[in-house]
């Protein structure tokens, strides 16, 4: 059996107008200097920056502003979640289409593999209609810190569930490759966006990616 695990944030959700704000404005918040899309591109790009509350302490220790990990993660929530799930996380849509995830769901099972948290995961998949297409999801709920990507534990997990002897991981970070290669899988990388096409796929390229796809729909070319 097959299986095809895909990371959510930048592969299946489009979070340019949800998690990228509210890292910027985490960091607005404790810093007077604004923080770019290429800087955080730049930082992603560093490895090991894979959950965005790291990102955000990473960037203003950078800065000389040490708050609290607690702290952060807070305000950042404040923003993204805002009261009652009212907040950026509203703004998300998707990338891949329905009609996408039934064509792969005849020939391979389907799963996630994010470092979100199960609540939040789980409220844009229902939101956008994609939760029930998904046998499979691991979140950070089920992982113990410091074993979120790049280290390979969700996928160990995620294959184990699915109970594939092969499967491709779809992501869109340097950590996505190097978790799919370190549990033995495929890794597919995905490059949305069209102004650092060209950089981005030579970096998931050199970190073991199969195939760089510009759009997550493609898939189902290179599973013929």
């Amino acid at each position: 059996m097959r299986a095809v695990l895909f990371d959510m944030d930048g592969v299946l959700i489009d979070v340019r107008r949800s998690y990228l704000p509210a890292i910027q404005q985490t960091v607005t918040h404790y810093s007077r200097n604004t923080l770019s899309l290429e800087e955080i591109r730049s930082y992603r790009n560093r490895g090991g920056l894979n959950n965005d509350w790291d990102l955000c302490q990473a960037v203003l220790q950078d800065r000389g502003l040490h708050p609290l990990k607690s702290e952060i993660v807070s305000v950042f929530q404040s923003f993204y979640l805002g009261p009652e799930f009212n907040g950026l996380i509203k703004r998300e849509e998707a990338f891949i289409k329905t009609e996408t995830l039934f064509r792969l769901s005849r020939i391979c099972t389907l799963g996630i593999v994010t470092g979100r948290p199960r609540p939040e995961a789980e409220f844009t998949l229902k939101r956008l209609e994609l939760w029930p297409l998904f046998p499979v999801c691991i979140t950070a709920d089920d992982i113990p810190d410091g074993k979120g990507k790049p280290h390979p534990l969700g996928l160990q997990l995620a294959l184990e569930k699915v109970g594939a002897e092969q499967a491709l991981y779809i992501g869109d970070t340097i950590d996505d490759m190097q978790a799919a290669v370190a549990a033995g899988l495929q890794p597919v990388g995905i490059v949305h966006d069209f102004r650092n096409r060209e950089q981005q796929t030579e970096i998931l390229m050199r970190e073991g990616a199969i195939w760089v796809l510009d759009d997550v729909n493609k898939i189902t070319e290179v599973m013929k």
